[in-house]
């Protein structure tokens, strides 16, 4: 006997996997699920663009997406991180209601469920517990940054010197 399953427990199945998502029920996972819509972008297309408002949050559903970030000082567009499958993006800017802090643009083809900055406040509302999720999102990525901050300090200081990185922190 082989068993079907239909596209909206493979959705749910996905979602379960999803750090944000992980500590809410199946039903509230299929409520969730209705209120995703897809979107496919070709590679080299930016999804979310540095300084533009958040008005949506994006999971991948397949694919994969390079984070970059201008430095303010040097101009230099630097990567933050790649990301695939499974991952959100966008999601703190519609917490915080500030422009994005980052561009996220597609290596290759990609595939994302799109949720409403709307329909994530109903959301939370509802489902507090999601507030874990994004704990544990905040604290990785503090710790990627804060990581890459200081390779990104490194390599300035190999690349000019010292006294270049010291002028950065004293700005």
């Amino acid at each position: 006997m082989s068993v079907v399953t239909t596209e909206s427990d493979q959705l749910i199945q996905f979602l379960k996997n999803v750090k944000l998502f992980t500590d809410l029920s199946t039903e509230s996972l299929v409520r969730l699920g209705t209120c995703l819509k897809v979107a496919e972008f070709p590679p080299n297309e930016v999804i979310v663009r540095e300084g533009a408002p958040g008005v949506s949050m994006y999971i991948i559903k397949s694919g994969l997406v390079e984070v970059r970030k201008k430095d303010p000082v040097t101009g230099i567009d630097f990567l933050v991180a790649q990301l695939g499958d499974g991952t959100p993006i966008g999601e703190m800017a519609l917490l915080t209601g500030k422009p994005r802090t980052a561009t996220v643009s597609t290596v290759q083809p990609t595939a994302v469920y799109t949720l409403t900055r709307a329909d994530f406040r109903n959301l939370l509302t509802q489902h507090p517990e999601i507030s874990l999720g994004l704990a544990r999102i905040l604290a990785e990525r503090l710790e990627d940054t804060t990581k890459r901050s200081e390779e990104h300090t490194s390599e300035l200081q190999s690349r000019f010197g010292i006294s270049y990185a010291v002028f950065c922190l004293k700005k």
